[in-house]
């Protein structure tokens, strides 16, 4: 969920943990999280603890898209 979240919010544009206190225009947020929502600290934390591993999938995900035409 954490991993889904985090790319669906780069892919967005909102980057600190702290914007992702579930906006107004949610919608997208509660897709991937449905009744979970973390705290942003949750978030930042798992971003942090995870950054080397975050940073492989998110470019494997950024050169698919790619790959896909987006």
């Amino acid at each position: 969920m954490m991993v889904c979240l985090l790319l669906y919010a780069y892919c967005v544009g909102c980057f600190p943990a702290a914007r992702l206190r579930w906006p107004a225009n949610a919608t997208g947020f509660h897709g991937h999280c449905g009744q979970d929502r973390p705290d942003f600290r949750t978030i930042s934390d798992f971003r942090k603890l995870h950054l080397e591993a975050f940073i492989d999938v998110f470019v494997a995900a950024v050169r698919l898209a790619g790959e896909a035409g987006w």
